[in-house]
């Protein structure tokens, strides 16, 4: 026979004794248990539980009560007092922070975050985004606003509004002055297709047949009176 079948097995036996005693002499016999220390035998249930006045088993086993100002932990199994501006949450019978003051900081005190702060769980703290920027909850960042989706080199959300084009490598928004249009694989204003050259005075022009352009002088010339600009030597 086991210890746990043996235990049970006086129990029983010290159960049955003493209603049998409580049956004779029709009232409760003082003194007489079968069970352990802060324990009371219920005879109805021939089980050994924790009166009333200890309602609580702690670590060891033993019938407890919590002192004035303090609350069970059903976890670690014993009585704990709330630290300060914390309060005992009789749901999750826990030390929580109260609702005007939801998030626990990385110095263990409540704090709550106003608006535009928001909390991040990861570094425990309020983040505050900066000047021109908006807060990201869900991913936990500070992100330029959808009106001013670029990141000058000063690190300010600005937007770049057409006929503005933004350049990435010099992080400006590049306007092109007019004739031009924006190159956004080389993020340069060029002249189009319809007027691919540049002139001397910086204006694009386009050399129509039978004219031609001359890099060098940068001007749309003419070929001679009976002769044409061939385009494989270049020459009239």
């Amino acid at each position: 026979m086991n210890r746990q079948t043996l235990f049970i097995t006086l129990l029983v036996a010290c159960a049955v004794q003493a209603r049998m005693i409580s049956q004779d002499n029709h009232e409760q016999v003082s003194g007489f248990s079968c069970c352990p220390e802060t324990y009371v035998f219920n005879s109805a249930t021939l089980a050994c539980e924790c009166p009333a006045s200890l309602p609580f088993v702690d670590a060891s086993g033993r019938c407890i009560n919590c002192p004035a100002g303090a609350h069970f932990d059903t976890t670690q199994k014993q009585c704990l007092t709330c630290p300060s501006n914390t309060v005992w949450n009789t749901t999750s019978l826990q030390c929580n922070c109260p609702a005007n003051l939801p998030y626990l900081n990385a110095s263990n005190v409540c704090v709550s975050c106003f608006s535009p702060s928001f909390w991040n769980p990861n570094s425990r703290t309020c983040v505050t985004c900066p000047v021109s920027y908006v807060a990201d909850v869900p991913n936990l960042r500070c992100v330029c606003p959808s009106t001013a989706n670029y990141t000058n080199s000063d690190n300010v959300c600005v937007s770049c509004n057409l006929p503005g084009r933004w350049n990435p490598n010099t992080r400006v928004c590049v306007t092109c002055p007019p004739g031009f249009e924006f190159d956004n694989v080389n993020y340069a204003c060029v002249c189009p297709a319809n007027a691919p050259f540049l002139n001397s005075n910086q204006i694009c022009v386009a050399c129509n047949y039978p004219n031609y352009w001359n890099a060098t002088s940068r001007t749309c010339l003419s070929c001679p009176q009976d002769t044409h600009y061939d385009n494989s030597t270049r020459r009239c």
